[in-house]
């Protein structure tokens, strides 16, 4: 077996084992859930797990980081594209719809687990959250600036954006046949245009 195959299996074995492992931690907490649980999971011994994970806070850090950085590369990409305004708010609903739908398990312990990080891990994770929000703040204040958007607080914009999207890390658990273009559709529609519905108004003279 060559080095490259062999760098192969043993990413794809610790694949695996991150995504059994984020099933475990979602159901039962990261607390709650021990090496042996994942180990049971993956259907090796525990110290075989050792071999491909070094504990348990490793695989929280390793969720954590994946999809922090799918989250900051997409962004990232969105933003410095020539897109206009509305269709960079589009893209940028895409990507969580998409990261929330292909990570189902790992999404929810990212959102509710990465407390449990310690030390250099739950700085950087922080800081990786941080960036995320910064650019993102970056890019309301500018296009309000600019008259693309409506005068309101960039603050207030960017907490608003990220609240109204927040529900989707814990909504294709349980959705999955749900159609994601159909969620994107409404999501644009709300967020873009509003929830009032606009009527001729009546000039009475």
């Amino acid at each position: 077996m060559t080095i490259d195959i062999m760098k192969t299996v043993e990413f794809s074995r610790r694949d695996h084992i991150l995504k059994e492992a984020a099933g475990i931690i979602r159901t039962q907490g990261y607390a709650g859930a021990s090496m042996r649980d994942i180990a049971n999971a993956v259907g090796i011994e525990v110290s075989s797990l050792y071999n491909h994970i070094k504990s348990k806070h490793d695989i929280l850090a390793s969720i954590c980081f994946s999809i922090g950085e799918e989250y900051i590369q997409g962004l990232d990409a969105i933003l410095s594209n020539t897109l206009d305004c509305r269709q960079k708010i589009e893209a940028i609903i895409s990507l969580h719809i998409s990261l929330a739908a292909a990570h189902k398990d790992s999404m929810q312990v990212f959102e509710e687990e990465w407390k449990h990080l310690r030390d250099d891990d739950l700085s950087r994770f922080r800081s990786m959250r941080a960036y995320y929000e910064r650019q993102l703040l970056g890019f309301f204040a500018e296009n309000i600036q600019a008259g693309h958007l409506r005068e309101s607080s960039p603050e207030i914009a960017l907490y608003t954006f990220l609240s109204s999207l927040k529900w989707l890390n814990f909504y294709f658990k349980d959705n999955k046949k749900k159609n994601a273009d159909i969620i994107r559709h409404h999501l644009v529609q709300i967020l873009c245009d509003g929830l009032i519905k606009e009527t001729k108004r009546t000039i009475v003279s």
